[in-house]
């Protein structure tokens, strides 16, 4: 079994301005509403284990299982008989760049899941990846004027 949430917004920050973005886990709660705290026990790189703490909720452990520097990265939380993966991307397109957050948990306890979990994720992933495209550019804007 398996459920899928995915969100798309286009932004004229550069990859790289949301790669900084993601890869400083400091950062997430800014863009991400969902988030109180990230940790991470090492480098933002694969293999490396953290922990987050999401909004109204308990401790998760996560493992980054790919890392692509300016491009994306793709994380797993293990679930009771079952797992979620958050895929994140940034391609350029022109003079603007495709961010995409992708969310699916597959399993045996999918149905259940993605009743407690999903349904808030799917509310919250659209205003995540639109704040996080508006962070990325004034973060971009305020570095090119420096």
């Amino acid at each position: 079994m398996q459920w899928t949430i995915e969100h798309t917004e286009y932004t004229p920050a550069s990859p790289e301005s949301i790669w900084a973005q993601w890869s400083d886990v400091t950062s997430w709660p800014v863009w991400d509403g969902g988030v109180e705290h990230v940790t991470l026990e090492g480098p933002f790189a694969t293999g490396t284990k953290g922990t987050l703490k999401p909004t109204g909720g308990p401790k998760v452990r996560f493992e980054l299982i790919e890392v692509r520097p300016a491009e994306g990265f793709a994380d797993v939380t293990k679930l009771p008989l079952s797992r979620m993966r958050f895929e994140h991307s940034a391609v350029r397109e022109g003079n603007r760049t495709r961010v995409t957050h992708s969310v699916t948990i597959s399993g045996l306890t999918t149905p259940l899941f993605s009743r407690v979990i999903g349904r808030g994720i799917a509310k919250g992933l659209p205003e995540t990846v639109k704040t996080l495209a508006r962070v990325a550019e004034r973060e971009s804007a305020t570095g090119a004027s420096r």
